[in-house]
């Protein structure tokens, strides 16, 4: 099961912090990401696909997320960071019809700024609380 942690017991917990986000668009592989999660494909039978397909709004997803949202370690012991939009992120297209929608984004690979990519996550949880210190998130500032 996913850890969740604040922007405080992250650091403390020494999990890599997100830094200055630069340039969202500058690899082949952040092209193919960002094609990948804006617009369906017969390529992957499953994949989440925003709502909205322009690169301002994708660019102000990752911005959210990595200056608002909460780190996670998921159950590969990656590093990746969420954030509850509070409304319809986009949502998961399986099997050629879209499904269950995402009111979340999911930011991964946020150390390294050749791979950083977003995308909508339909399984973020609402309300849940840091794993160390128990804060409530998602939360204020």
């Amino acid at each position: 099961m996913a850890e969740h942690y604040c922007h405080h017991c992250a650091a403390a917990l020494g999990i890599p912090t997100a830094g200055t986000v630069g340039p969202l668009f500058n690899t082949p592989y952040q092209l193919a990401k960002y094609m990948k999660h804006t617009a369906p494909g017969t390529a992957y039978s499953i994949n989440s696909i925003f709502a909205s397909p322009g690169t301002a709004q994708y660019a102000h997803y990752v911005l959210n997320t990595t200056a608002s949202g909460w780190y996670q370690v998921d159950d590969y012991g990656r590093y990746n960071m969420t954030w509850y939009a509070g409304t319809v992120t986009g949502a998961e297209y399986r099997g050629g019809t879209f499904h269950v929608p995402a009111s979340g984004v999911k930011v991964v690979c946020y150390q390294d700024t050749h791979k950083i990519h977003a995308f909508p996550d339909a399984a973020i949880i609402p309300a849940t609380t840091c794993l160390r210190c128990g804060k409530p998130i998602p939360y204020g500032a």
